[in-house]
Order: structure tokens, then sequence, then C-alpha cells
């Protein structure tokens, strides 16, 4: 099952998706046309804009003309306190209203060069807000939309050593908080009629304090019964589909909101997206967008070149401005397999299958037609009553069915049912589901809610009575308990049946998949990870984002200590011990710097090395006295040795950039006896083993390209330890380690070049010696690689070998993880991870445990330990 597939299983029952709301009826959003058109140009289309559907335009506004100073009370509301601009603003507004565009907003930026420690910012930053609010007042607009740019949120003069996990009221993070608190107030205070909206990049294009910020926003609108802050995100990934997008985002906010505003985010905050106008194209995501958002659409023609108005701008067909006008959102559901947006008005019923249907519907016979309503072509087929039901043959076109009474589909009471992260743990457990049912209409209603749920598992009793008042919503947790495999997909049904004898069922399928066990925030994607021995024996680690923040973490995940640097990481951390067995973390920024940070941040360390790759230029060994090293490889072909924090005892030039590679197989490795390997890459390949001293050993040079990490072995061949250097054209080497001598060429069956190597360490039945990657598979080959078994497996990136307590694979490929047999069979998949997987690595296992653990870091912002149960 893809991650698409996965994300899009745990969102079907779950809409609208609303920041968490429990589903219920709501209208269809507002669309707000943003354009860099002069007022007069405005003006003379606003009834162009009110026929595409548009239902009002951003006026735009200097904040640096708006007054801090109250209006005189004797004055009031009138054009004769506003600036020339502003009274053009005023005209155009009122122009706008006469042609039906009537939730017109004013549009202010929040300054890049923000700095929430600054006591003048945050003095004129509020004054702004009030001045906004009593602006908003006077030219009576439906609300405000504040801007905030993706800078801004990074850094300010006092960053340097901020403490992630401070005492609220002495961090940035507090101060930066406050200061939404506090605008919010004053803009409320002088308007509190105003809607408040934020336009905004997607949050992890943001700076780290964007949460707080807006955190505090939100907290400063809990005391506001019935306002909410209308959030507008720029979809930033237009390849990702708009499920997949907007589960990320909503995982992403309720993870980092909790410390500013608690659960009440999800009662005061709407979640809504902002699409680009262009010539021609767009209407699909303008449609994804509607059906998406909660309240508000921003659809921006500045974005797409501020093309002229006409039929080249996506307007809203008229099927679908036919639905919004007479029709609300009840939330997603299924028929026959088909997903769509059940819409209700009355006793009358719509269906809107946007994707299309993959296999025909079927409906139970009606006194009314259905009429199909084709999205793009207005081709409106109706399917009349026919002795028992009526067919509607499927197609891969989005329509609207309309002209199905309510008892088609059952009552219309809407569920949602959720488990942590949309997926059951496997083997024996016991796990929450959260079941919510919200009421869509102004009527009560009651019946029983029936479960079924696979044979292998029980969640108590297998009915229970519901009632709800109109316009009403609740939840209830019920316990799933019982045996699961990974790798399975359980499905959950709930049938709601009505007094009237009327039923509905919603199915929620639950992919089983390894248990989360600790998730760590990060402030931006995971660079990577460090294993150090704590002093109960277990690894505990070190996780580093880009943004600049390092985390010290227990093997619980417990959080030991936090601590960020004014800059951003650029090298994955690496951990080394002192001669009092102290860790320290290594870890290169973007400045050309190496730092040594200890657990407790007293004295950091800095030592200047010139610009440093990305990836794992830095690399932490022991050398056969016990002496460790911290080895550095710089981007201009320097290798530095330091023996101690900022200590450089040599430094090596070479003519070509240096690879240090990292070993697959850490058990098998050399019992540093010979040194460090360095691979230096050129227009031809040098292997080079160097000793602590810095000497060449041996060099051997090779007839092409390494394409990826040598891999140690023992025993190939000679009984000794031997390099396998992957090389392009599928090419391996087998290099002995002692002396550098070429032993033999082998070929690796894979079609395009190689990626990866990894040593299996499996022979005869039980599974492969080794596993080889490309682009495109995995393939197991034996001893002389030829191969066991072949997987397609498209964008692999990584793959790890876990020997405890039974031999499995566990390959990285596209945000996913996939667990692999000895046979070459995928025994679990997980989509844990939002977006990439950026950093990977399983801890040490014991021998005796029936179970590991698999870390992984992730684009989006956070480090996630899952507990893989061998099941045996």
């Amino acid at each position: 099952m893809s991650a698409i597939a996965i994300l899009t299983a745990c969102l079907l029952a779950a809409a609208p998706l609303s920041g968490g709301h429990v589903p219920q009826a709501s209208p269809f959003p507002s669309v707000i046309w943003s354009s860099t058109a002069g007022t007069e140009t405005l003006a003379k289309d606003a009834g162009v804009l009110q026929s595409l559907g548009i239902d009002g335009a951003v006026l735009e506004i200097d904040l640096g003309e708006v007054s801090p100073e109250p209006v005189p009370a004797q004055l009031g509301p009138t054009a004769r306190t506003l600036t020339p601009q502003q009274d053009s603003v005023r005209l155009l507004h009122r122009t706008l209203t006469r042609s039906g565009l009537e939730k017109n907003l004013l549009h202010a930026c929040l300054d890049e060069s923000a700095a929430f420690t600054d006591r003048d910012f945050q003095r004129d930053f509020i004054a702004q807000g009030a001045a906004l609010g009593r602006l908003s007042r006077q030219l009576a607009v439906h609300g405000v939309v504040l801007e905030t740019p993706a800078t801004g949120f990074s850094f300010d003069y006092r960053w340097d050593g901020y403490d992630l996990a401070a005492t609220p009221g002495v961090s940035i993070a507090s101060d930066a908080a406050e200061c939404g608190r506090r605008f919010v107030q004053a803009l409320m205070r002088e308007n509190p009629d105003a809607v408040l909206y934020l336009l905004t990049p997607a949050p992890w294009e943001t700076g780290a304090l964007w949460f707080a910020f807006t955190g505090g926003m939100l907290s400063a609108l809990q005391a506001v019964p019935d306002q909410q802050l209308h959030l507008i995100f720029w979809r930033d990934r237009p390849e990702w589909p708009v499920m997949e997008w907007h589960y990320a985002l909503y995982r992403m906010l309720d993870l980092h909101w909790l410390p500013y505003a608690g659960e009440a985010w999800r009662d005061h905050a709407s979640l809504n997206l902002a699409v680009a106008a262009s010539a021609g194209h767009g209407t699909d995501a303008l449609i994804e967008a509607m059906l998406f958002s909660d309240t508000v659409v921003w659809l921006d023609a500045a974005q797409a070149g501020n093309w002229p108005l006409g039929d080249g701008v996506p307007g809203m067909p008229r099927t679908l401005r036919f639905a919004w006008r007479d029709y609300a959102r009840v939330g997603l559901g299924r028929w026959a397999g088909n997903t769509a947006w059940r819409l209700a008005n009355g006793d009358r019923q719509a269906l809107l299958f946007w994707m299309g249907t993959a296999q025909d519907l079927s409906f139970p016979g009606q006194l009314t037609p259905l009429q199909q309503r084709w999205v793009r072509d207005e081709l409106p087929p109706v399917y009349l009553t026919g002795e028992r039901e009526i067919a509607v043959p499927a197609t891969p076109e989005a329509f609207l069915l309309t002209g199905m009474p309510a008892a088609a589909l059952g009552p219309e009471g809407t569920i949602a049912l959720s488990a942590p992260d949309g997926v059951l743990g496997g083997g024996v457990q016991r796990q929450a589901i959260e079941i919510a049912l919200s009421n869509p209409t102004d009527k009560s209603m009651s019946g029983q809610m029936q479960f079924e749920i696979p044979k292998s598992m029980s969640i108590g009793a297998a009915s229970m009575a519901y009632a709800l008042k109109g316009a009403a919503h609740a939840r209830w947790t019920r316990y799933v308990q019982g045996r699961t495999q990974l790798g399975q997909e359980e499905a959950i049904h709930v049938t709601l049946a009505g007094m009237d004898g009327s039923k509905s069922t919603y199915s929620q399928s639950f992919t089983v998949a390894p248990a989360r066990r600790w998730s760590v925030p990060l402030d931006g994607p995971a660079l990577g990870m460090a294993a150090w021995h704590d002093e109960a024996g277990k690894d505990s680690f070190v996780l580093a984002s880009e943004a600049g923040d390092v985390h010290w973490v227990s093997h619980t995940g417990k959080a030991q200590s936090a601590q960020r640097m004014q800059t951003r990481w650029r090298t994955a951390p690496a951990v080394c011990a002192d001669e009092a067995g102290r860790p320290w973390v290594v870890i290169g920024d973007h400045r050309g710097n190496l730092w040594w940070m200890d657990e407790l941040k007293i004295f950091p360390y800095r030592y200047p090395t010139g610009e440093l790759p990305a990836g794992n230029p830095v690399h932490v060994w022991k050398d056969a006295a016990g002496a460790t090293h911290v080895w550095a490889a710089t981007a201009d072909g320097r290798l530095l040795d330091f023996d101690g924090p900022a200590r450089l005892k040599w430094e090596l030039s070479f003519d070509a950039a240096i690879t240090l590679p990292v070993f697959g197989d850490p058990a098998a490795g050399p019992p540093n006896l010979y040194g460090m390997p360095l691979a230096v890459t050129d227009s031809v390949s040098s292997v080079l083993l160097l000793n602590a001293a810095g000497d060449t050993l041996w060099e051997q040079v090779l007839p092409a390209r390494l394409c990826g990490p040598p891999v140690i072995a023992k025993g190939l061949s000679r009984g000794g330890y031997n390099l396998c250097v992957p090389l392009e054209g599928g090419r391996v080497h087998l290099l002995d380690l002692e002396s550098g001598a070429r032993i033999r060429e082998l070929r690796a069956p894979v079609s395009s070049e190689i990626a990866g190597l990894a040593r299996a360490g499996l022979s005869g039945q039980s599974g492969p010696e080794w596993l080889v990657w490309s682009a495109e598979e995995l393939v197991g080959v034996n001893g002389s690689f030829q191969p066991v078994w072949r997987l397609d497996m498209a964008g692999i990136t990584a793959v790890h070998v876990v020997r405890h307590p039974f031999p499995e694979f566990v390959a990285v490929q596209a945000g996913l993880l996939h667990g692999i047999t000895p046979a070459g069979a995928q025994r679990w998949q997980d989509g844990a991870a939002i977006g990439a997987i950026t950093a990977f690595q399983a801890p040490s296992a014991t021998e005796n445990s029936r179970s590991y653990d698999m870390l992984l870091g992730d684009g989006r912002r956070g480090v996630h330990a899952l507990r893989v149960d061998m099941g045996r």
C-alpha cells in the first residue's frame, strides 16, 4: 500500500478536514481575489469577478500610512480621518460591494526583519494591530489579513544560545507568543467584528518562531467566543495529493501548537488553501482548494503573473456554483467503494465525486430521478427510476449526483474514526480508537451505532446508543484489543442505524504498522542522528535539524537537554567522548565552522574549517591505541584530524573531493588495526588507507568513479578483511584491506548504476549474502553476485540489516519504510514520516529481544521511534 493510499485511507472518514474539528455541515468557502491591478482596474472588473464565483477582493493598505493614534470620538468613522490612499480604498470597497463582492479584506504584511525581543518592535507592532482594527472599522470591510513571510521568524540578535527548554517568560519563543497575543487583543479591542486571516507559507517553510507567534494569536482568540483565526496556507508541494498535503499540515500544527494554545486551537483555527490563478490552468487546483478549505480560498493573480480577467482565469464551473449555492458540505464518505463529498440541503441530498468513480454505483429505487452533472463539460445524463434500483456507471470524470432523498444515503450523521497516526500497532496490543459523530441537521437524531471489526480483535460491546440534538457533535473512545500482523490492513465498520430503520455504514481501513514509541519535534528537517551509550548501557541520541537546534534524547525519548545556536546546521551530528567518557556532539554549520557541544551546553567549542559539504563529512573513530579521532572532510578537498574539542592535530590536502564512507556493517568491520579507509573521487577514483597520524598505508587507483560508499566485509577471500567498492557500470571491486591489492571484480545484476551496497551476511537457503540497489530496484545476491530475489522499489535510498532477534532488512523508499524478510518478501510497511526520510538508524538490539526499534527523521520536522514486533 503506497504512502498516498495510507494517508488517503486515514482521512476518508474524517471530513471535512478542518484542523481537527468534528465533522459537521458547513457552507462552501468564500473565494477571495488577490491582484496587483490598480484600484481603477479592480473596480472595472468587479462584475466579471462576481460572475466567476469570487466573493471578495484584497484591498492593499500601507501600514506606514495607518495612524497609530486613536480617532477622536467626536469625529466618528468618517472619510475626513482617512488619507487619500485610504479614501480610495473605501470607495473601491463600496464599488465592489455594490457588485456583489462583500467579503473584502484589508491586507498588511508583517515586517520581515521582525525581532521579537526588541521592545521597540513589540510596541510598534501592537500599535499597528490597534490601527488596523480602527481602520477596518472605519472602512466597514469584512476583515483583515496579515501576511507572514517565510523570513522573519528564524533569528534575532538574542537568538544565540537560546534554550528550547527554557522556562516560559524568559525565552524568545515566549516573546514571540506574547507579540501575537497582544496584536490580536489590540485589533479586536478596536473592532470586535473584524474577521482575522493569516496568509502564510506552509509552516515547514517558516522559521521556528512562527508556531510561537501564531500560537499566541490563538490564545488571544480563546477569550472571544465566536472568533477564529482563518489560516490560509500556500500549498507549496503541488506534486503531493491534496489529502497527503493536508494531513501533513494538520499533524504538524497539532504537534507544535499544543504548547502555546493547547487543544483550543482545534476550535479557534480554520485551515484554508491559497492557489495561483493562471491562464487556461488551475481549475483542478481551485476545486481542490474549495473542497479542502474550511472557510476561504485565496485566489492569487499576482502569483501567476497578474493574468487579465476573462476565460483564461479559472472560475468556478457552473456545476460547482450550483452546488455551492444550494448545498452545505456534510463530509467525506464511501459509496460502493468510491469516495465522495456528501452534500445536504434539508431533505435534498447530493454526492460530489471529485475524483470520479472506480466502479458502478447503485441506489434503491427512488421517486425522483438522479441527475449527473459533469463538473467540466456540462452534459447532464439523467437516470430514471427503475423497479428496484438506479445504476450509475463508473467514470473517471468529476461529477455531481443530485436528486437523492436522504433515505438513499442513510442518517446524515457523519462519523470520523481515528487512531494515533492513522495506523494500528502490530502484535498483541490494546489501542484507543476515537469515534466522532456529528449531526449536521437542525433536528435531533438518535439510534444505534453498530461495530464490525476483524475476528482477531475485540472492541467491547458490539453496539451502543447515540442521541444528538440538532447541530451537535460528540466523541467517544473505545479500545481495540487483540493480535494484529504487520503488513496487513484491518478495517473497522461502523453502521448508524436510525430510529426509522435507515442505515449508513462508514468503513475505516487502518494499516498495521510498527507501533510508535515516541516522537521528538524539531524546528526543521532532520539532518541525522548519532547514538552513544548512556549510564544504563542503552543507546541515547543526538538529534539535529538544519534550523540550528540540537536535542539530547534518552533511549525512551525523554528530552535531556536542547540547544539552539545562531546558525544553520549543514552536517549530520556525530558523537565523541572526552577523556572522562563524557559525550560531545560534533556538527558543522553553513558558515564553515565545526562545533563541539557538551550535553550541559556550558562551553561550546568552534573551529573554522571552511565550507563543509552536506551529509556526513564528519566521522568519529578510535585507533588501535584507543584514542578518539574526529575527521572532517571539507568541500575543497582537505582532511582535518582533531584529537580534542577544536584541537587540530594535522591537516592533509587532496586534489579531489573527499568522501568518508560510513560502513554498512560495523559488526564485521576491521578491529582498528589498519586505520580508516578514505575514498577520494575525481575523474578516476582513488581509495587510500590512512593511519591515525595521517600517513598513507596504501593507495589503489580504480578504473571508474565510485557510485556509493565502500563496505567492509570479513572472510570473503584469504580469511581477512576486504573492502567492497561499488563503481560505475555496475562493477564491484574487491580489495584486500591490509594491502590494498585487487582481488577480483564482480558484476551487480542491476538495471542502472549501483546506488548502494549492504552486507546481508546470510547464505544458503536462509537468504542473500549481499543487498545491492539502484534507483529502481533492490536485489538480494549470493557471494558471486548472482540474484537470489529482486524487488521493484523506485526511489530507494538506504537499507539497514537487522540481525537480532531475527534477520530482516529495512529499506527506505520515498518516505516509506519497508520490512523485508530474507526470502525477499515484504513483511510490513510504515508511512510514519511526513515527507522524505532524511535520517535513519536502528539502535543496537539484544539477542533475547523479540522486537527491535527503528528511528527515522523526516523532512517535516520530527524524529520518530518505531517498535517492530517480529511476531514469533
